[in-house]
């Protein structure tokens, strides 16, 4: 870690932009005001690391002192690896969430699907009792009127 003056300020943007872990060593008797914030809330170090999935940003995790003056190598390391924990943690959360939302988003569709299913399954029933009704009116008239022809030649004459 570097003192003040040699390392710049974390800022949101900048994490964002520079994907890396960023660290403030002696921030009580550093002077620049972009750690006017932290030395407002009695840190005397300050680290952050950026949370990346996939060479996406998801998130920061920040670490202060108010006893030590700086964080050791193995502490920036240790910073990282809870860093890199918690952002796997995370988007385990968010596809876990991710999931629940496709799983309910596939029973709404089959629900939805199953219903318009039915509607047209009833739909033609419908329309082959009409069909069957419709065709069954001149076959009892061929039937009726070969029944009269039949009739006619029984008939003695």
């Amino acid at each position: 870690m570097k003192p003040c003056v040699k390392v710049l300020f974390v800022e949101e943007n900048e994490v964002d932009r520079e994907r890396k872990p960023i660290g403030v060593a002696h921030v009580q008797s550093c002077n620049d005001p972009r750690v006017e914030l932290i030395k407002g809330l009695g840190l005397r170090a300050y680290y952050v690391t950026p949370l990346m999935v996939e060479g996406r940003l998801t998130g920061m995790l920040a670490f202060g002192s108010r006893q030590r003056e700086s964080f050791e190598p193995a502490d920036e390391e240790f910073f990282q690896a809870l860093g890199s924990y918690q952002a796997m943690a995370k988007e385990r959360l968010r596809l876990l969430a991710q999931s629940k939302r496709n799983a309910e988003n596939f029973v709404q569709t089959v629900s939805e699907r199953t219903a318009r299913l039915q509607e047209a399954m009833t739909e033609m029933q419908h329309m082959s009792f009409s069909m069957v009704h419709d065709l069954r009116a001149p076959l009892r008239a061929m039937h009726a009127s070969a029944a009269v022809r039949a009739g006619q030649r029984t008939r003695p004459g």
